[in-house]
């Protein structure tokens, strides 16, 4: 995260280590203006839950608002098996689930808008992806992906409003670049929680749902046991595939 000295507003960089320059080292953005973009509870924050680990508890008692936010924007895909419709395919969706969530009120979104937001969406998905292994993401595509980001970040800058209190991350703009400013200002509170490893994408095709890894050791690659089942079941049957060529 960078400083635009003449705006006073700060660029946010994200990346598959997730490790930007801390703001201040001893505060942690507050996140009120979020709290409306995490009112309903994702399926992906709170399901499958095997064990809560030391690092995974203070990430989910502290940063709330702020899982909410990502998981929310990037779990509207289409999730190719029908649980999950397509929120960002035309302007009139974009524009109600932006509204559903107070991000946006009365400003008008565009059709390039919608397609930044499924781009912007797509990387996000690919890092979160990486965060679980997912074999399809090489080398290349995330580094594309992180380059979009990077990108991301210098186009949706975030304000940070200190006080006695301590300090609040909102986007600088309104419509849907504030929305994206948003998402990217949330991720970024994540990662001053160490908790940007363990967002993660589910690794069972073609389900690709955004979740968080609360087990002890940080290898949870699916949203679900039935991912888990259905991806094992898979394995399987190509090794009986493979044995029988």
């Amino acid at each position: 995260m960078t400083q635009d000295r003449a705006s006073g507003c700060v660029c946010a960089s994200l990346s598959l280590a997730g490790q930007p320059t801390p703001i201040r080292p001893s505060l942690t953005a507050n996140h009120e203006n979020l709290a409306t973009a995490g009112a309903s509870r994702q399926p992906g924050r709170d399901m499958y839950r095997p064990y809560m680990g030391s690092q995974a508890s203070v990430l989910a008692e502290s940063a709330d608002a702020a899982i909410d936010t990502v998981l929310g924007f990037v779990n509207t895909r289409f999730d190719g098996k029908g649980g999950r419709i397509e929120r960002f395919g035309s302007v009139a969706d974009f524009t109600a689930w932006a509204g559903e969530r107070g991000l946006i009120r009365r400003e008008t979104v565009s059709e390039s808008e919608v397609v930044a937001a499924r781009e912007l969406r797509s990387a996000l998905v690919t890092v979160l992806l990486a965060h679980a292994d997912h074999p399809d993401v090489t080398g290349e595509r995330l580094a594309a992906a992180e380059r979009f980001l990077d990108h991301a970040g210098s186009l949706y800058p975030v304000r940070i409003t200190l006080s006695a209190r301590g300090s609040t991350v909102a986007a600088q703009s309104r419509g849907a670049a504030g929305v994206f400013g948003a998402v990217l200002a949330a991720a970024n509170e994540i990662v001053q929680h160490d908790g940007w490893a363990r967002m993660k994408g589910c690794c069972s095709p073609p389900c690709q749902h955004a979740f968080v890894d609360r087990t002890k050791n940080g290898a949870q690659r699916f949203c679900a046991p039935k991912c888990a089942s259905r991806a094992a079941m898979r394995a399987m049957r190509e090794r009986h595939r493979d044995a029988a060529d």
